[in-house]
């Protein structure tokens, strides 16, 4: 792979940003994205006040942010997915919204929703953050121009909280301001946006599937790379350096040489979660046991990854232990193993981590690799291998 050029938008970033636009129309977001979560959060925030029925695709956080923006207009609203989407955890919702005052029903492939706008039933608002902060996320990115103080209380939040961190830091960007008392808060009333516009930073986990690809296989020179960055998965840059992986960052831009050898590391992915399935794949390559742990909520994602991974890595012939937070990774005793088939079932960050394996020189058949237009629909061009 030689790969020169940028990386479009956060599609986390830009899924948040176009909520707040939502509620504010002159609000400019600058970037572009292509990948499907996106395009059905843009085309559902279109349609609010045209139509009741609303499409999300296999997008967690289209469903999750899409109901809490919903539930502030007044009406009945359906949100309808894919039936995976709907197989991950999704009745947080129902709970959430109940204490909102808005009624709620769930089922095997659609979310029903009908709203008087937010009535709180309690002096405060419990949000299970157990399988995943994104339900927190969604209430704040609702959180504007209310007439009264929300207070929030945030249950079981450890797991992903560099997420809503993100999410949080954001808001603040736009004007939003918080009251915290540990890890509870107040979102004030009467907030208002406090910018004309907002610049999306690339994708970091679009951007580390390339670099572990150019790390087993090439060259990668991306330009408009933040130094530092909201997106908690910028931290890939440390771990690619432990690895032993030639990376620069100077003037904006994002350099990373192929790797003479990799190092076996031990990572804990508490607040990286979706670094894990392309992280695994270029520690199924090191020459050493590696441990990657911290994750528990990786069986909350688009499939269960580490079972998913554990499988991949075992066909290539690694000695793989799962653990209930992650697993421990060792190079095959002999040879690495071909001529299998693996199928993602749906997950695209699976798909990138088949890729890296592939891009080593190893031959498989992988299924359906058009999964990755959820995240990153340049990312087969983008490493040399489809058009």
């Amino acid at each position: 792979m030689n790969f020169i050029g940028r990386i479009s938008a956060s599609k986390s970033l830009m899924n948040r940003a176009l909520v707040a636009q939502s509620f504010f129309p002159d609000l400019e977001v600058i970037g572009q994205s292509e990948a499907a979560d996106v395009k059905h959060m843009t085309e559902a925030l279109a349609q609010i006040g045209s139509s009741n029925v609303f499409q999300c695709g296999e997008g967690g956080t289209v469903l999750r942010f899409l109901a809490l923006r919903l539930s502030r207009e007044q009406g009945e609203f359906v949100l309808e997915g894919s039936p995976k989407l709907f197989s991950r955890p999704q009745e947080e919702l129902v709970h959430i919204l109940k204490q909102l005052g808005v009624s709620a029903v769930l089922d095997s492939s659609r979310l029903m929703i009908k709203s008087k706008g937010w009535r709180p039933q309690g002096d405060t608002l419990l949000v299970p953050c157990g399988k995943s902060s994104q339900f927190l996320s969604a209430v704040i990115l609702s959180a504007w121009d209310l007439p009264f103080d929300l207070f929030v209380s945030p249950q079981s939040l450890g797991l992903s909280l560099s997420y809503f961190k993100m999410t949080q830091q954001l808001l603040m960007n736009l004007g939003m301001n918080f009251k915290h008392w540990d890890h509870d808060f107040c979102v004030l009333k009467n907030q208002t946006i406090s910018k004309e516009q907002i610049s999306i930073e690339p994708d970091m986990s679009s951007c580390f599937s390339l670099a572990a690809v150019a790390a087993i296989s090439g060259n990668l020179l991306l330009s408009d790379f933040p130094p530092i960055s909201l997106q908690p998965d910028h931290s890939f840059i440390e771990v690619l350096r432990v690895m032993g992986v030639p990376i620069e960052i100077s003037n904006e831009r994002l350099k990373v040489t192929q790797a003479e050898a990799l190092k076996p590391v031990s990572v804990n992915l508490k607040d990286t979660p979706d670094l894990f399935p392309v992280l695994a794949a270029l520690c199924g390559l090191a020459e050493g046991e590696s441990v990657l742990y911290g994750a528990p909520h990786l069986a909350h994602k688009e499939s269960s990854r580490i079972q998913k991974v554990s499988e991949l890595l075992s066909k290539i012939g690694c000695r793989v232990e799962e653990r209930e937070d992650g697993l421990v990774i060792r190079p095959p005793e002999g040879s690495y193993r071909r001529n299998f088939s693996f199928d993602p079932e749906g997950d695209h960050r699976l798909a990138m981590a088949a890729a890296v394996l592939l891009k080593s020189g190893l031959e498989f058949d992988l299924l359906h690799p058009e999964v990755v237009e959820k995240s990153f629909p340049e990312f087969w061009f983008s490493i040399g291998m489809k058009n």
